[in-house]
């Protein structure tokens, strides 16, 4: 993956080269999880680059990802199967 401009705007997206995925990055206490949604959701249909998606965490914390259940689900339908 690589990283966007630190503060670029919605000029570029926050990270790219995840296929099928759009993410949008957040590093906040107190974040709005359906504004950061909706911002990934308008951001996805601009760069058409795949689902919207939000990582975020807050300080000393691990990283959590959000996503539309359609989208997980539709993810999840393409993945390899394992043999096991």
């Amino acid at each position: 993956m690589q990283p966007g401009r630190v503060q670029s705007y919605g000029e570029v997206p926050d990270l790219s080269g995840l296929p099928s995925v759009h993410i949008e990055c957040k590093r906040n206490e107190r974040l709005n999880v359906p504004e950061a949604m909706a911002q990934a959701v308008r951001d996805a249909e601009r760069f058409q680059d795949g689902a919207p998606t939000v990582f975020h965490r807050r300080n000393r914390s691990g990283w959590l990802v959000t996503q539309r259940l359609e989208d997980w689900m539709e993810m999840s339908r393409n993945l390899p199967k394992s043999h096991t």
